[in-house]
């Protein structure tokens, strides 16, 4: 397979450029329509369109080309989901289905990528920290988030569940990092958040008739938490992680 990266770096070029100034200059709508004229541009066999498992014929780089393109689309469309959201009523604290659903896709694409990384080339700490993060944390706020949570599709959030539990056993295995290495301390606040958010589904049952004050307390813990951390929407850095540990639904480390 042959590969010209002129369409898929320009893709990948908009990432680091998605910025609240970029999107309210050009217009999410017209930055969406940009990014899928270019999606489009890309040939077929440079899209990834099945699971990598199903691809063992194909080169370590090759596989690794249709993994990195693909989720630098999905991050693109993330990144104005999230931008999105931040400048409506509806904050990243519930977020919307097509933005849960993008980040369902992606942490399930970042996971695989983990799983196969012996057969890739690229599949270390910063497809990790680029991609498999920001897709776990939206995907926590909304299992967090009682409405949100509640009308996710059982088989998804089952799927969610299992990708969450994945990424927590690959990081906290060692073998991705290290101590000491760069990102070390953000791979290990966030493993601890995200079991914490585990535990939490696994143990944890609502009753019904507290629900609403569960939605009262959720929001103005998390209200209350973005405005005094000051978080971007796009950033899900170690004070994202060590701001959600404090949810009060969340099986506290001891």
């Amino acid at each position: 397979m042959i590969y010209s990266s002129s369409c898929s770096t320009k893709i990948a070029s908009f990432t680091p450029r998605l910025t609240g100034i970029r999107v309210i200059t050009l217009g999410e709508g017209a930055i969406r329509l940009k990014i899928e004229k270019q999606w489009e541009e890309l040939p077929p066999h440079f899209k990834l369109t099945a699971s990598l498992t199903s691809l063992p014929h194909l080169h370590p780089f090759s596989r690794d080309f249709l993994a990195g393109t693909h989720l630098d689309y999905l991050h693109i469309h993330l990144l104005l989901g999230l931008v999105s959201s931040a400048r409506s009523t509806t904050t990243t604290t519930s977020p919307d289905p097509s933005l849960l659903s993008t980040a369902g896709e992606m942490l399930s694409l970042a996971v695989e990528a983990i799983i196969l990384r012996q057969n890739l080339v690229n599949s270390g700490t910063s497809l990790v920290a680029q991609y498999g993060l920001p897709a776990a944390g939206v995907t926590s706020l909304a299992l967090l988030n009682p409405s949100t949570s509640a009308a996710i599709a059982p088989v998804t959030r089952s799927r969610m569940v299992q990708d969450l539990s994945v990424l927590v056993a690959e990081m906290r295995a060692g073998v991705l990092i290290k101590a000491g290495e760069p990102n070390f301390a953000l791979f290990t606040r966030a493993t601890r958040t995200i079991q914490s958010l585990l535990d939490s589904l696994m143990v944890w049952r609502p009753d019904p008739d507290a629900n609403a004050d569960l939605l009262g307390c959720t929001a103005d813990f998390l209200e209350g938490w973005q405005t005094q951390g000051g978080f971007e929407p796009w950033e899900f850095e170690q004070g994202f992680w060590e701001g959600l540990a404090g949810h009060p639904t969340l099986v506290q480390e001891r």
